[in-house]
């Protein structure tokens, strides 16, 4: 055992005497791990990719691509996609081509999409490019058929959108708001923001591929829209569907607005819960109801109510209680002593539809002028309407010495302090409520009682006109037809005309796009031509807002149907099926994804916007964990694809760029195949006048591939009929990738080779790329 011991002590002293010759010789830079022998051994096995220099497009705008260089070794998008659009343009190929004798569409049909034009609030996101996808694969499928084709594109003002990003731009950048500006100053803000934003649209719908005639490009402020504008407001005031009453609104404190219903959001909340409100440093408390005590007119007697707004008790005109309600019968007739305002006599009225015996105390405070349900009651029983509120949300004199000039909310909580100074609290508890928020300020929505235009159906608006204000009001399309008109109303008596400064909502103007593009008013060519429209393709998310509109005004100004047809695309959420906000950074520009975007370009595009610091760092976040790497570029043509092949009549579309990047490989795989073919396809090869399926010389796997051609081209066009884009992305895609390239290119190589078979592989190859681009 001790000789063991010894010759193991031996061997270690020698191993460690060769460890420490070893490590003297060496020294620190040429000393490696074997994990860094491994991988040098890997570089010097494997060489580097040199990569390609960037693609610069040499082609003067507007001239034709030269092609005669042999094709680039891959697939470079931005190289393949360049100088094509505007040669596509410059040669008129966007315009509908009429028939030359008649000067109409052409025998084959015509075809015709107005495209939904995008808000000049700011850039194109990727739901835009779904729409270009799909419109534009139809309108060149349309003229493929040989048809007379028109898609005309636009853009849209978005009203109070756009002043809202605009003047989040200016305070986020300067500080200043637009009164800061003055009216005027910042009207020039807002035009100088639209002329940016339109040109920048536009330069991404062509880079999308998008193939309208842009110079038929309409605005819907511009002159020829407005002029509808104004036809039609006359038209539907001398129709008695235009109205002005004085009805309860939405407000935007915020921005001093009123919105309609479709244009809220709502926040759930099922009990106390804290709102962040715009104009206000702390959060305000919703969720809650309070019940305090109305002292009864003439006796020591009190009635309870409860509310979720205690500040429009400022506003109450009445109490409403059950007429069959035993507990209050010794009160009808009755009258309430307001607390805060003395001189204000408060009746008890009684009202079966606002009051539920069984809910509450079974009494319930009416304020007409602030809320929808007590406006009707107001209306039943003749009572006063009394509006509490100024238009920037502060209190005006109605609601008493106490309480007028404090702002809205600030009122709430000196209401309830003043009815605990006057023991007529009662408590304040969770109540599950829905709080509406303005969608573009997320301000709180305050109805108040403002007069405004109102578009009702014809019996509504014979009624409403009976008690309306309109004998003061003289509607003209121009100075001309109001001042005749003033002169017959006034009859002789002196008169002053001064223009209503009330605009009307962003959908008045929309709801006439299909034919205001088109020239309506006017009966010009294009409008006989080109209207109605063949297709209208949107967001499911606003057929009421915009389709329905369309649908109403085409049939009254113009007798007809807007369009013969409307598609719903899908939403576009991100990949895990969020809906794309940019706080959540999950906004996609399609152009990044044509071009690729590094993390930090990405990055750097958050501050472009009006995101708070602190929203920008969380969006920083949600970038770096959906895009590590940022976005592959895909191209224009893989992204169009791959969108696509997305719509397979589903609401949502839960985009994946991994998937777009696979449809770029797919591009490639068309890139290669086309690059083999150029190899076989000879500098003596002519390409053959008509195609021959049927030649008795056609080897067997040519006859195949042709079948499979047709059997691709008729599921190709059954599909686009059927609006089914997603079967048809996968006709062309089956047909490239396992019938062209899996079977038919490896059988040409030999057939090409071959003196007997040569040309007429040749001739099979060429037909199968020409038809199969197409």
């Amino acid at each position: 055992a001790a000789k063991k011991e010894a010759k193991k002590a031996e061997k270690l002293a020698k191993f460690n005497a060769k460890a420490a010759i070893k490590a003297a010789t060496t020294t620190p830079a040429t000393a490696t791990t074997t994990s860094d022998s491994q991988d040098a051994k890997k570089e010097k096995t494997k060489p580097k990719k040199t990569e390609e220099p960037a693609f610069v497009n040499t082609t003067p705008p507007g001239e034709k691509k030269d092609m005669s260089q042999p094709m680039a070794s891959g697939y470079n998008p931005i190289a393949v996609e360049s100088a094509w659009y505007d040669w596509w343009e410059a040669k008129g190929y966007f315009k509908p081509v009429l028939d030359t004798e008649t000067g109409k569409a052409k025998k084959e049909g015509q075809f015709v999409i107005p495209l939904p034009p995008p808000n000049v609030t700011g850039s194109l996101h990727i739901g835009h490019g779904l729409t270009v996808a799909i419109q534009d694969t139809l309108i060149r499928w349309n003229r493929m058929l040989g048809k007379t084709v028109l898609y005309v594109p636009g853009f849209d003002h978005a009203g109070i959108s756009t002043q809202a990003v605009v003047e989040g731009r200016i305070w986020k950048l300067e500080g200043k708001t637009r009164h800061d500006y003055g009216r005027e100053a910042f009207l020039e803000k807002v035009w100088a923001w639209k002329d940016e934003y339109q040109a920048r649209i536009t330069r991404q719908m062509r880079r999308l591929g998008g193939s309208c005639d842009w110079d038929r490009a309409a605005f819907s402020m511009d002159e020829a829209r407005c002029k509808a504008v104004t036809e039609n407001f006359c038209k539907l005031y001398e129709d008695g569907i235009i109205f002005r009453a004085n009805r309860l609104v939405n407000w935007c404190v915020h921005l001093n607005t009123t919105l309609s219903n479709l244009e809220l959001e709502k926040i759930e909340c099922t009990g106390k819960k804290w709102i962040k409100v715009p104009g206000y440093e702390k959060p305000v408390m919703f969720g809650v109801i309070t019940s305090f005590a109305y002292p009864i007119e003439g006796s020591d007697e009190k009635i309870i109510v409860a509310t979720t707004r205690p500040e429009t008790m400022l506003g109450d005109t009445a109490v409403a209680i059950h007429p069959e309600d035993p507990r209050y019968k010794h009160l009808h007739g009755k009258f309430i002593k307001h607390p805060f305002i003395p001189d204000r006599k408060i009746p008890i009225v009684l009202d079966d539809i606002v009051v539920d015996m069984e809910f509450g105390t079974g009494a319930v405070k009416i304020t007409p002028a602030h809320d929808p349900n007590d406006y009707a009651c107001g209306v039943r029983n003749k009572l006063e309407f009394i509006n509490i509120m100024n238009d920037d949300g502060t209190l005006n004199a109605n609601a008493g010495e106490r309480f007028k000039g404090m702002k809205r909310f600030d009122a709430r909580g000196a209401v309830i302090e003043g009815l605990k100074e006057l023991g007529l609290f009662i408590e304040t508890k969770d109540n599950p409520m829905v709080v509406p928020i303005c969608a573009k300020s997320k301000d709180i929505i305050e109805p108040i009682l403002k007069p405004q235009w109102w578009v009702s159906s014809k019996p509504l608006a014979d009624e409403a006109l009976a008690t309306s204000d309109s004998k003061s009001w003289i509607v003209g399309r121009n100075l001309e037809e109001v001042t005749a008109r003033a002169d017959k109303v006034a009859a002789g008596r002196k008169y002053t005309l001064e223009q209503d400064e009330d605009v009307l909502d962003t959908w008045f103007s929309s709801g006439l796009w299909p034919f205001s593009i088109q020239g309506w008013p006017e009966s010009t060519s294009d409008y006989e031509l080109f209207y109605p429209a063949s297709v209208l393709e949107t967001g499911w998310d606003i057929l009421f807002f915009w389709v329905a509109r369309m649908v109403m005004l085409g049939l009254k100004l113009t007798g007809k149907m807007p369009f013969e047809e409307v598609i719903c695309h899908a939403m576009i959420r991100d990949a895990h099926g969020r809906k794309m906000s940019k706080s959540l950074g999950n906004v996609v520009d399609p152009i990044d994804v044509v071009e690729g975007a590094s993390l930090e370009k990405l990055h750097e595009q958050l501050y472009a916007g009006n995101l708070p610091e602190h929203e920008i760092e969380l969006a920083k976040k949600g970038q770096k964990a959906d895009f590590p790497r940022g976005i592959p570029q895909c191209g224009t043509d893989a992204l169009r694809f791959a969108l696509c092949a997305y719509s397979g009549g589903g609401r949502d579309i839960n985009l994946e760029i991994s998937r777009v990047e696979g449809y770029r490989k797919f591009c490639n795989k068309i890139w290669n195949a086309t690059a083999f073919a150029m190899l076989k396809l000879d500098d003596a090869f002519v390409p053959p006048a008509t195609v021959e399926v049927h030649k008795k010389d056609l080897t067997l796997v040519e006859r195949w591939i042709y079948h499979k051609l047709n059997q691709a081209a008729t599921e190709l066009n059954k599909c686009l009929t059927e609006r089914n884009f997603m079967n048809a992305t996968s006709a062309v895609y089956s047909f490239w990738l396992y019938e062209l390239c899996d079977v038919y290119i490896e059988a040409a190589k030999p057939l090409t080779q071959s003196e007997a078979t040569r040309k007429s592989a040749q001739d099979t190859l060429y037909n199968c790329l020409d038809y199969g681009l197409r």
